[in-house]
């Protein structure tokens, strides 16, 4: 059997602890589910009693992926991102189902949309340019690269990134640039350049 987790690892696992506790919902020892099904059951009974959690949908989705449920992990997304319209996590996870199920156009879409709606979230920003990276859209995947930076100058991944779309361009000053500033913020990274 393949175990799921019962908790998703960006979920705040002491609210998540809080949450059940005051729902008198059980969780196993380990915060772990022992199948999707159980992690399946236990997001349906948190949603029963607190239907307005959209980490919750957003977790639940991930197990319908799993299970290759595609509709049912695709309603679990929406409903999350109907609760939380501005959640790039969410939006990223409902934009692989798509990209996944042979829909690029509308993973691209949903991708173009959340990095427009959250311009100052630099996980949006990236993970746009990652959709556009895998798109073979390498001038639209740095502009969305150099958005995330802008957002967030601490995120390393992005000056990686923008590193190595710029040695494909045999753009060599900037990508040492891009590069020296990766290994500055990550010094025990070498052997990733």
């Amino acid at each position: 059997k393949q175990a799921a987790r019962a908790v998703d690892p960006d979920l705040d696992r002491e609210r998540f602890a809080r949450l059940l506790e005051r729902l008198k919902l059980r969780q196993p020892p380990s915060g772990t589910a022992f199948s999707l099904d159980e992690a399946e059951a236990a997001y349906r009974a948190i949603l029963e009693k607190t239907p307005d959690i959209p980490e919750v949908y957003q977790n639940l989705g991930s197990v319908y992926v799993l299970k290759k449920d595609f509709a049912s992990a695709e309603a679990a997304y929406l409903k999350g991102m109907e609760l939380r319209p501005d959640s790039a996590d969410i939006a990223t996870q409902l934009a692989r189902l798509y990209q996944d199920n042979g829909q690029p156009e509308k993973a691209m879409e949903l991708m173009t949309k959340s990095a427009g709606a959250n311009p100052a979230d630099a996980k949006a920003q990236f993970n746009q340019g990652i959709f556009l990276l895998n798109a073979q859209k390498n001038e639209e995947a740095i502009a969305a690269f150099e958005a995330a930076i802008k957002a967030d100058p601490a995120m390393t991944e992005a000056y990686y990134r923008l590193g190595a779309l710029m040695v494909g361009q045999a753009k060599i000053p900037e990508a040492i640039s891009h590069l020296e500033k990766y290994l500055s913020m990550n010094p025990t990274d070498a052997g990733n350049v």
